[in-house]
């Protein structure tokens, strides 16, 4: 077996492009090792750690805004994606569990104006359920 490869290719010089000159055809050989040269710089090099690590991002941020966790519409979420994804990204790049600031919670005040109990009721409960649900969902996607 040669360690060569032909090839044939066409061509028309400068010159004769615009008249009706024949076609020239030139006949080379070359070896493999240029072809597998060649091919490497023709060939695109997916980084896969790069590309599982958008997967990733992108995991996270669409179960954020999945109506299973979200309640409202969630345009904002989707016009500012870039942003989100960058802040889930500060956290995943760094291989760091995924941090969020809850700005406020649904617990009673102790007012006795208004409710006698000081225990927390059903909405504090649900409220804490999702909490823990979205933490167990976000921890199947990613375990830092």
């Amino acid at each position: 077996m040669s360690n060569k490869a032909s090839y044939i290719y066409g061509f028309k010089d400068f010159e004769t492009l615009e008249s009706n000159s024949k076609t020239k055809i030139i006949y080379k050989s070359i070896s493999f090792d240029k072809v597998k040269k060649l091919l490497a710089k023709t060939c695109t090099y997916v980084n896969s750690e790069l590309l599982h690590k958008e997967i990733l991002n992108n995991k996270v941020f669409l179960l954020l805004i999945s109506s299973e966790f979200l309640s409202g519409a969630g345009e904002f979420a989707l016009d500012h994606k870039d942003y989100w994804l960058k802040q889930i990204d500060y956290f995943t790049s760094k291989n760091l569990p995924i941090e969020f600031g809850i700005m406020t919670l649904p617990f009673k005040i102790p007012n006795p104006l208004k409710t006698e109990s000081i225990y927390p009721d059903l909405s504090e409960v649900l409220f804490l359920k999702q909490v823990e649900r979205l933490t167990l969902a976000i921890r199947q996607i990613y375990k830092p």
